[in-house]
């Protein structure tokens, strides 16, 4: 990721590592990263959740 320059990266378990934090994986950062996204966007994570159920095919 130095190498790279990479802004964020992660693994499949739902750590991420988020360098201008630190380069360790971190699930809270994920946490804090998904609530900051809902703040700016001013919904509620009920209202991504439904948006993205209603988008796929597993109706």
């Amino acid at each position: 990721m130095k190498e790279t320059n990479a802004v964020i990266g992660g693994e499949g378990n739902g750590g991420i590592i988020y360098p201008k934090l630190h380069y360790g994986r971190d699930s809270l950062v994920g946490v804090a990263l998904f609530l900051s996204l809902y703040a700016e966007k001013k919904i509620k994570m009920t209202e991504q959740v439904i948006e993205e159920f209603t988008n796929t095919d597993l109706k």
